[in-house]
């Protein structure tokens, strides 16, 4: 058998270890009498490591399993634990027992022998001896556990020291003090050394180090270098300290070259292997006189290789981090940096847990021997940000690492560094993602490949690029995000004016990408040009898109239990219908080389088609159990199909049977991924069982689970792979990404953002508070008349969907996606009680009206109500078929109108815990509001609104109320008028008797997913897509006050910054980012510039000789009144005789509007783009007018302009690198004074149209129109 290995491939080399026969029989002899627990234990350098690793290449040729764990990196208790079991694939994980007591039990059923390799790392040794180190106590717990439970295995360690609890005590628990070497062997190391001596000499050089085989190395080769290999002149020179391995090193590392010295520098600090390449890349040194330090270091036994890869033996490696930060320390204290300019000691670019290494044993430890210098960390922090001020533009470590270095030390005491000066810096491979930058000053600074936060909401779709390079990312809030595999940096963002993007896919040649939404709707980017194709798509949501195997059809399945084909190339409208179902449709994939089309779902599992033909292909075999998701092997002779019952299965596409069932997962399997490797296919799954499995599926009807991977954070979807074998991706609770080695099955990087989305809002009975909740997990209670925020509740460990105030105000409860509820006692802001029960997502909580209980609904469909005085247990009410959305008391508490996904509106008895079927209609209800105890009214999914009687179970009216899904109802409190929103943007106010429409507000935020009154009942609070709780003063629904939750970069000036990507400056700016003012070199790449204004003399018409530029404004007609008033303000452009402008409202009665808009566009020396999220979504404004006024800006023929109304990502449209007006980049919308925005795009277009209207006409045709 094969060595497995953990957290480290590297070790001890085999050809340089020395016999120690009887040492390995002494070991052997306790493995085989039944040891548990031996601890090999002795002085730093004399071989345990290596003595360990010989026996485990042993052991690995004995029918037992052998793995290798190294703790060098300090690996806390639960990732040992969580790689050790995912290497027993067989264990049951659906045992409700912690992790060891599992991994006793897999140590009992197969026997193992595992190594600890370098447990000193644990322990805390400088202030209790055999301690374990602060937040390790728990390996205490875990070894005491592998010594006294009974198993078949042995678990060997080694330590310099032995802790006390492992004592040797019975023939389980063994120790064994390992010494020097003896002199025979001793001496044979000598003599693979070349030294010259006599036996008497090599005795006696054995004897002053005491046999230690790293001291004699060492010494060997001091007396090689500087006695020329004569031991006799080495001893009689005196000038050595002999039995100490730290002086040995020490004048080791005193006799190495600058360019050594920063080499081993460079190793400990990355705490991993490098190559000659990645070690020269940051030192200054070229890989010539790198390769050169390497070999010379090699020689003097100074560093390991392997594969062409770098690393430091693991006593060498402490020595040097020990240097290393005494060197650093010393840099900062006395003000002359040179260290600290030459790498990054916390690396951006480095794998995610090598990042948190470097701060264990890096950063942390030089800000902790700062502190003790200093005194305090408040007397660190001015050495270090004098450093800052070091590496400003014009210093000499302008460029250099120092800057980052000294703000990743900082970041060991507080990660809050808000207000600082980052002006003018270079910051090079910095880690920002942790750090609050709130009004710090970036301004002119350059980030060389740093790692910035992303902000991921609800990731329901993750799929690789063919080449494996990208991961298309697709999430709530309408954007689709690509990012570098596996570092997982920002690459681009595909914006979409859509809610949630359920499902991506790319074409098979990686030109295209096509993703879905809530809305059914699709959208097909062509990624050459950034521009999207918009289909139709389904009635409903649309969960699952793939392309045909030549790219040229798009298949995509709905709610609406169809699977269409849309012609992509060439364009089609209208699709094919492929099939329609009776059951559910979850997943599709088509085969790589033959025109079959499979889909997972409902009751038949498995379905394929034959695309050329439109027929069903008929399969044999299998059960009807629900198919979730679905993957073609990568030579399409094989289907997988993951199922509701934790079962893969397998068919054959020759012979159209089931041909295997993988069992191993404990609930339904809702992820798969196949790519292939070397040896064959392997197989990725991703369960609701919170595990991953990874399978090797070469033989597929033979296939076998390699791993057993926990997801850490919940149920696992989506899984990615790419096709060449190296990486996957997973996606766990709270959307958090992890990309992981297809080999190792190791973590590379974590992706889990910053997103302060709120999701609910409510308001005490008085008004005077209201609390929020939303993607971050902390619940906020906020003053509506300050926008202060008086107390933040945490303790949720997912999403805050639901809030409610108990009817006496002093009690809130909050529900959301960690499927509980809690009870928070608002005179003290501390958690009052837990309430569990439900099994899935809560999306509603709700007071009964007398306050004696609390109900709460969701994802499980079932309605749970608690007794919040502890005199009952909890009631459950079932009757939905699928999640329920919303739930409301009517005013006596006796009863409780629940609407769902499955149609259905129901009323309750409570008391009873009966329920009547108001009625069913064909989509999702998402919101109801009793309006009195004798009618209710609920918005679906299909943006209408019913009102139900609830005296006669009648449905009394009906209207189209939105153009997406309600998500929010209120009634005015004692009145007659209510007010609905949703995914649309809008606020609507109506009147109960006959659905009449009274007002309606837009949103800059997008999505409304709810709304609570306050101020008495005067103003409504919303929230949406955003970080703000929006205030409408009711009942004109104007907005009065906007409150935002502190985000993590707000006012972040990152004016003329450079190195920053355009999805990068999207996360920055959604994070609070700003920029100060008008750029005057790029911010991001090939971004226009526009050069300042300067003072002009009063106005007069120019001569009649000067031509006039023609202006195409292009607008979406919902912003016509912002239209308008721009107009206005060009009136003196118009007058000087600066400017002909046209828009659409100048199309005369009987003229051909198209004609007219194509003649206009394709004259015109300057086109308005207004922008905003309709302008994006109007299929006309986007993919017809814009599409060539790019092409004609490309041309030179006319110059684009972006205006920007109202708030929109738009940073990843053809026209996102040129510079946009007003000033800033800042809405017309987000400016306090409208006409001070319009004023100062008026004054930006003079000055270019001024340089226009001077030239003479080189582009353009005539046409000629007659003013309005």
């Amino acid at each position: 058998m094969s060595i497995d290995y953990l957290f480290s491939t590297y070790h001890a080399p085999l050809d340089d270890f020395v016999d120690r026969t009887r040492e390995v029989s002494r070991l052997l002899t306790y493995v085989e009498s039944g040891c548990r627990v031996c601890t090999v234990h002795g002085l730093g350098g004399v071989g345990k490591s290596a003595l360990a690793f010989r026996l485990a290449h042993a052991e690995a040729k004995a029918p037992r399993r052998t793995i290798w764990v190294s703790l060098t990196n300090a690996p806390s208790v639960d990732e040992l634990l969580n790689g050790l079991l995912s290497l027993f694939p067989d264990r049951d994980t659906r045992s409700n027992r912690t992790p060891t007591e599992q991994l006793i039990t897999c140590l009992t059923n197969e026997a193992c022998f595992v190594v600890l390799d370098n447990l000193e790392v644990l322990l805390d040794s400088e202030r209790f001896s055999n301690e374990f180190r602060p937040a390790y106590e728990d390996y205490g717990t875990l070894l005491s556990c592998l010594a006294s439970d009974p198993h078949r295995s042995t678990v060997l360690i080694t330590s310099r020291e032995n802790p006390s609890f492992l004592r040797e005590r019975s023939t389980t628990v063994r120790t064994l003090h390992l010494q020097g070497l003896p002199k025979v062997p001793a001496r044979t190391l000598l003599a693979r050394r070349g030294l010259r001596g006599d036996v008497r000499l090599r005795g006696d050089l054995v004897s002053k180090y005491d046999g230690n085989p790293l001291a004699i190395q060492l010494a060997s080769d001091l007396i090689l270098d500087i006695h020329d290999g004569s031991i006799a002149r080495f001893i009689e020179s005196g000038e050595f300290v002999f039995g100490e391995l730290e002086g040995l090193f020490h004048q080791h590392f005193e006799r190495l070259t600058s360019e050594e010295r920063m080499v081993l520098f460079r190793l400990a600090a990355a705490r991993r292997p490098l190559t000659v390449r990645e070690i020269s890349a940051d030192s200054r040194a070229g890989s010539g006189t790198a390769g050169t330090s390497l070999q010379r270091l090699r020689r003097r036994s100074l560093i390991q290789e392997s594969e062409g890869c770098f690393y430091l033996q693991y006593m060498i490696q402490e020595f040097v981090t020990a240097r290393l930060n005494l060197d650093c320390v010393q840099e900062v204290l006395t003000g002359r940096p040179d260290v600290l300019c030459r790498f990054a000691l916390v690396d951006a670019g480095a794998p995610e847990h090598v990042r948190e290494a470097q701060r264990r044993f890096l950063s942390g430890p030089m800000m902790n021997m700062l502190q003790d210098r200093l005194g305090s960390a408040t007397q660190v922090a001015p050495r270090l940000l004098a450093l800052l001020d070091a590496s400003r533009i014009g210093s000499d470590a302008y460029g250099t690492f120092l800057a980052a270095n000294a703000l990743s030390v900082h970041h060991a005491w507080t990660s809050d560094l808000s207000g600082l000066d980052l002006s003018r810096l270079v910051l090079r491979r910095l880690d920002l993602s942790e750090l609050r930058l709130s009004h710090a000053d970036a301004r002119q600074t350059e980030f060389a490949g740093c790692r910035f936060p992303g902000i991921y909401h609800y990731v329901f779709a993750l799929e690789f690029s063919p080449e494996g390079t990208v991961a298309a990312i697709g999430q709530s809030g309408g954007s689709v995000i690509l990012v570098n595999v596996p570092d997982g940096t920002r690459l681009r963002t595909l914006p979409w004016q859509a809610d949630w993007i359920r499902a991506v896919a790319y074409s098979p040649d990686g030109s295209r990408l096509a993703c879905a939404d809530e809305r059914g709707r699709l959208r097909v980017w062509d990624l050459a040009t950034n521009l999207p194709t918009d289909f139709a798509g389904h009635d409903r949501q649309t969960r699952s898109v793939v392309f045909s195997a030549d790219g040229r059809t798009l298949f995509s399945a709905g709610e609406d239990r169809r699977i269409l084909a849309w012609s992509v190339v060439p364009r089609e409208t209208e699709p094919q219908v492929l099939c329609r179902m009776d059951a559910e449709i979850w997943s599709l994939h088509s085969a790589p080389t033959a025109p079959l089309l499979a889909a997972a779902c409902d009751e038949a599992c498995l379905r394929v088609w034959d695309t050329s033909t439109g027929e069903e292909v008929l399969l044999a075999g299998g059960e009807r159990v629900a198919g979730r998701c679905v993957k073609f092997s990568t030579d399409g002779r094989h289907v997988f199909v993951g199922c509701d019952d934790g079962v893969i299965r397998v068919w054959s596409m020759e012979s159209r049977s089931l041909v295997a069932e993988l069992p191993g997962h404990t609930s339904s399997v809702w992820a798969l991924a196949v790519t292939r490797t070397p040896s064959g296919d392997v197989l990725i799954t991703g369960s609701h069982d919170e595990t991953i499995r990874v399978w090797s599926i070469a033989d597929p009807s033979a296939a076998r689970c390699e791993r057993v991977i926990s997801s850490l954070n919940g149920p696992v979807w989506p899984v990615a792979a790419d096709s060449d074998g190296h990486y996957f991706a997973t996606v766990g609770r709270n959307s958090t990404i992890r990309f992981w080695d297809v080999a190792n099955a190791e973590c590379l990087e974590i992706l889990s953002g910053s997103s302060g989305t709120l999701l609910g809002v409510a308001s005490s009975p008085d008004g005077r508070l209201i609390a929020s909740g939303g993607h971050d997990q902390i619940v906020r209670v906020w003053n509506p008349d300050t926008g202060e925020c008086l107390g933040e509740l945490r303790g949720h460990t997912a999403g805050v969907r639901a809030l409610a105030f108990h009817p006496e105000g002093e009690l809130l409860a909050t529900a959301g996606e960690d499927w509980d509820v809690r009870l928070w006692d608002l005179t003290t802001n501390q958690l009052s009680a837990v309430l569990t029960g439900s099994r899935n997502w809560l999306w509603t909580v709700v007071f009964e009206p007398n306050g004696h209980s609390v109900a709460a609904a969701g994802a499980d469909a079932i309605i749970r109500i608690w007794d919040v005085q502890g005199r009952g247990g909890v009631q459950t009410l079932v009757g939905h078929e699928a999640r329920v959305r919303a739930v409301q008391y009517t005013s006596d508490g006796r009863r409780m109108v629940s609407v769902g996904e499955d149609g259905q509106t129901r009323l309750w008895e409570i008391a009873a815990g009966e329920s009547e079927l108001l009625g069913i209609v064909e989509c999702h209800v998402t919101s109801v509001c009793v309006l009195d105890d004798r009618m209710c009214v609920t918005g679906g999914s299909d943006g209408i609104l019913r009102v139900w009687d609830l005296e006669s179970r009648t449905l009394r009216g009906q209207t189209r109320g939105h153009s997406g899904a309600i998500l929010s109802i209120l009634a005015q409190p004692g009145g007659t008028t209510f007010v609905s929103a949703g995914q649309d943007g809008y606020l609507r106010s109506w009147t109960s008797e006959g659905l009449r429409l009274r007002d309606v507000s837009p949103t800059p935020s997008g999505t409304i997913r709810s709304i609570a009154w306050h101020a008495g009942g005067t103003h409504i609070g919303a929230v949406g897509s955003d970080e703000a709780i929006r205030s409408y003063v009711y009942p004109d629904l104007g907005e009065s006050e906007v409150i935002r939750v502190a985000r993590q970069f707000e006012g972040f000036d990152i004016s003329r910054c450079r190195g920053i990507t355009p999805a990068e400056l999207s996360s920055l700016t959604a994070l609070g980012a700003v920029e100060s003012h008008l750029p005057t070199s790029s911010v991001v790449a090939q971004r226009a510039t526009v050069p300042p204004p300067t003072p002009e003399p009063q106005p007069s018409p120019l001569p009649s000789s000067t031509r006039r530029a023609r202006m195409f404004i292009s607008y979406s007609h919902r912003d016509d009144e912002l239209r308008s008033q721009l107009e206005k303000h060009l009136s003196l452009l118009r007058w000087r005789g600066l400017l002909d402008s046209w828009s659409d409202r100048q199309i005369r009665v009987g003229e051909e509007w198209s004609g007219a808009i194509d003649d206009n566009l394709e004259s015109a020396d300057i086109i308005l783009l207004l922008v905003s999220s309709d302008f994006l979504a109007s299929d006309f404004c986007r993919d017809i007018e814009m599409r060539r006024a790019m092409e004609r800006h490309h041309e030179g023929t006319a110059r684009v302009v972006p205006v920007l109304l109202r708030a929109c990502d738009w940073h990843g449209f053809p026209f996102g690198a040129l510079q946009a007006l007003p000033r800033d980049c800042r809405p017309v919308t987000a400016w306090p004074n409208p006409d001070a925005a319009f004023t100062d795009v008026a004054v930006w277009l003079r000055i270019a149209l001024e340089d226009i209207v001077q030239s003479p006409r080189e582009h353009g045709t005539s046409t000629e129109r007659t003013e309005p």
